[in-house]
């Protein structure tokens, strides 16, 4: 069944426009550096800005699409899984660029609780919700899919296109867009590392791609970072 066919309403499509014109100006050759961002580097550099553009999030039009879904504010069709409960649950939906096919299966868990940012921010209070997440969202897949949890890769994007807690699901055998190590961080993996450490994500040096134009790299040119 292609969910996908119908996705791309008057609802969505601004949404498409915005991720296909960072496409379009996204120069395939431009400068790509590789960030070893320390406990030190993230609370001085990295996460002010996040909180610089995260600001008033319910008003900037990329996260429109967001806050409709975690409001419910779409058509039943579109909703794979709904967990209502507004600390630990949240919303599964197709991903806007899954072309419906079974082999490309990519669904996105978006949850309900507003404010987490990123998986630095995660801890043991939230470990209810991760572990929801990894397990029904597993299930339900199965069920729909035929896909078991070995079959899948669920992960985190660092640093997140959005900056509202989300988790991606898609089979191992698809090379999806946001997969390569220094990008994805697997659900799995970041439940063991909080069940080591509650405080592991706020310690840890974590690692992400920045590009030369991007105001982050700026920042960190003038704190001193050596690319």
């Amino acid at each position: 069944m292609n969910i996908q066919k119908n996705w791309l309403n008057k609802n969505y499509s601004s949404v498409f426009i915005i991720i296909l014109t960072c496409a379009i100006n996204m120069p395939n050759d431009e400068s790509v550096y590789l960030v070893e961002e320390t406990a030190e580097v993230y609370n001085k550099i990295v996460k002010p800005l996040v909180n610089e553009v995260t600001v008033d999030l319910e008003n900037q039009p990329k996260y429109q699409w967001i806050f409709e879904t975690v409001e419910r504010r779409l058509p039943l069709e579109k909703i794979i899984y709904d967990d209502p409960c507004p600390i630990n649950g949240f919303i599964m939906i197709p991903n806007i660029l899954w072309d419906g096919s079974d082999k490309n299966l990519y669904l996105l868990a978006i949850i309900n609780q507003r404010g987490i940012k990123s998986v630095r921010e995660l801890n043991e209070t939230h470990l209810p919700l991760l572990k929801n997440i990894l397990s029904s969202g597993s299930k339900i897949i199965e069920e729909k899919y035929g896909l078991r949890r070995s079959q899948l890769r669920i992960y985190f994007h660092y640093q997140p296109t959005y900056y509202h807690l989300h988790v991606h699901f898609n089979p191992l055998n698809y090379d999806a867009p946001g997969i390569m190590m220094e990008k994805g961080h697997l659900l799995q993996e970041v439940i063991s590392n909080i069940e080591k450490n509650s405080s592991y994500y706020q310690e840890a040096t974590l690692f992400f791609r920045v590009r030369r134009k991007h105001e982050l790299y700026r920042r960190l040119l003038k704190f001193g970072y050596k690319f």
